[in-house]
């Protein structure tokens, strides 16, 4: 059977610290449309499942290529989760931008970005710092902070309950310092997602997410409102993770017809 991908282990290197990834490029075609996955915060280039892998494979059947890397502080890549911020992480997705823009393979006009939970927030802080970004398809995606910000304030008091210890422990990752925290309080996805309204996106929430729960996915559909080109897809037997390996198949069909269609 022939192959249809050729796969590249890619070290890239950031304020002195190398980041790892993998290339996926079409067999036998040149300058094709890219797309970069973002994980979610405490991921990892791979996906749960390996999902992010399947696609991959997937995503270069129909001619287009992607770049699976680890953060700074996560995966195989150099650093430590206790340096890792949210300007950090948007950092290392723009360096990654920059290879697949610079990369002669690669159509530098044809790029797109996948962000999954935390990774879905970073893609966006990406995609509106680089500009030209083709289409966005966003897993899970976090919206911002306003769910968690009263958890934080009774952390910070020392004043958390039982149940709020739980969510705690829930929370997608961990929390790996304060600067972290204090860089994603303040953060105005609004203005972002405003910035980026001629920029397809395509949302995809699983109904049985308890980490990134609907309110995200509504303050999505709000900010989204009137021309803005945006698909939503639910998955109906899915967690944060989509455990459901039929949900799982339809996420990577959905993004891979999204991703033929808008790059």
């Amino acid at each position: 059977m022939k192959p249809v991908e050729e796969r590249e282990v890619i070290t890239l290197t950031h304020e002195g610290k190398k980041i790892f990834g993998v290339l996926h490029t079409p067999t036998g075609k040149n300058r094709a449309p890219a797309v970069l996955f973002c994980s979610g915060f405490g991921g990892n280039k791979s996906g749960k499942f390996r999902v992010f892998v399947r696609l991959s494979e997937e995503l270069a059947k129909i001619g287009i290529a992607s770049f699976r890397f680890d953060y700074r502080g996560a995966g195989d890549s150099e650093g430590t989760t206790e340096e890792m911020t949210v300007e950090s992480q948007v950092n290392d997705a723009l360096v990654c931008l920059k290879f697949l823009t610079e990369d002669s393979r690669i159509d530098p006009v044809r790029i797109g970005l996948l962000g999954r939970s935390f990774g879905g927030l970073v893609s966006l802080l990406a995609a509106r710092r680089l500009g030209g970004v083709k289409g966005l398809a966003l897993w899970a995606p976090v919206f911002d902070s306003t769910p968690w910000k009263p958890l934080w304030e009774s952390f910070r008091l020392n004043q958390l309950n039982a149940s709020q210890k739980q969510e705690v422990l829930n929370l997608p990752g961990g929390i790996p310092n304060v600067a972290f925290l204090m860089q994603f309080f303040k953060l105005d996805m609004k203005d972002a997602i405003a910035n980026l309204k001629h920029v397809p996106i395509l949302h995809i929430q699983a109904d049985r997410d308890q980490i990134v729960k609907d309110e995200h996915a509504e303050a999505y559909k709000q900010a989204r409102l009137g021309p803005m080109e945006t698909r939503f897809v639910r998955l109906p037997n899915s967690d944060h993770d989509f455990s459901d390996f039929t949900d799982q198949q339809t996420a990577i069909q959905e993004t891979c017809q999204w991703f033929k269609d808008k790059l």
